[in-house]
């Protein structure tokens, strides 16, 4: 799914910048971003969620 949802935003528009947030642990969610190329950014405050991991998609 997440390797579909990518290759959907890069055909429409290659300069959208595709990030994620998970929680701030190791878990599947974070497997699947970083085998489909995600990088960790840091730490940030979601304001629904709290202190979140938020990753990037590097171009």
């Amino acid at each position: 799914m997440c390797r579909e949802l990518i290759t959907i935003t890069r055909k429409h528009d290659k300069s959208v910048l595709v990030c994620a947030r998970t929680l701030p642990q190791a878990s599947a969610s974070t497997k699947i971003l970083e085998k489909n190329g995600f990088t960790l950014i840091g730490t940030v405050i979601d304001p629904d969620d709290g202190e979140v991991w938020e990753w990037r998609l590097e171009v």
